[in-house]
């Protein structure tokens, strides 16, 4: 079959154990069975989360670092990468405001009523 289909015997192998509750079984639509969803693993910084959220409201402008140091004394145990992407999103983003450009007419420098003269030899 493998040579025939030009695939891998090990690729045979795995569709045909996959498939082998259906062979024996029937294929009923009723009788369907719905795949297992894998629960969402708990991760290290989950548990701080609530503590990132008061030092943000706290000081809006704490750096990576210090928030790293912060969790550490109370028992954080992670990396300071993922401390660093949660506060990204957590922190509330700057609005920055547009500088709008101006040019100006040749002979001004800044807007000002100064002509400059060039040096003539």
């Amino acid at each position: 079959m493998a040579k025939r289909l030009n695939v891998g015997r090990s690729k045979i192998r795995k569709i045909i154990r996959g498939n082998k509750l259906q062979r024996n079984n029937g294929h009923d639509i009723l009788t369907e069975q719905k795949p297992k969803r894998n629960p969402k693993k708990k991760k290290k910084l989950d548990a701080f989360i609530p503590t990132m959220n008061e030092l943000v409201e706290k000081y809006p402008k704490i750096t990576g670092v210090r928030m790293f140091e912060e969790l550490q004394t109370i028992g954080f145990e992670g990396s300071i990468s993922l401390v660093r992407e949660k506060l990204r999103k957590i922190r509330p983003v700057a609005k920055i405001t547009p500088i709008s450009r101006f040019e100006t007419e040749s002979g001004l420098h800044y807007g000002k009523n100064v002509i400059m003269v060039r040096n003539q030899i």
